[in-house]
């Protein structure tokens, strides 16, 4: 799916694969380290990029769990604009799976 990505075909199916690929040690968490993993691997780390990722830990403990995930990609889906750092953050996950 890397390059251009169509939401129409965003099933909960990839939702959860995308999800399980960037949480490589499958506690059901995703970590600062994990994204900082799954952005090096595909080229683009930035700090922006870190920094609109920081915005999906809804709860603010460090971890992204699969609801705040879940609940960032409904977001994304909805937002035409993609002008949110969710937003963004959640095509570059897509853009790069």
């Amino acid at each position: 799916m890397s390059g251009s990505v169509n939401r129409e075909n965003i099933t909960q199916e990839k939702v959860q694969a995308v999800f399980k690929a960037i949480d490589t040690d499958g506690d059901g968490c995703i970590t600062g380290p994990e994204i900082v993993d799954f952005l090096e691997k595909r080229g683009s780390l930035s700090p922006q990029k870190l920094r609109d990722f920081g915005r999906l830990d809804q709860e603010r403990d460090g971890r992204i769990d699969f609801d705040e995930f879940e609940y960032a990609v409904n977001q994304w889906y909805f937002d035409l604009e993609g002008d949110s750092p969710e937003a963004r953050a959640v095509e570059e996950i897509f853009r790069q799976a």
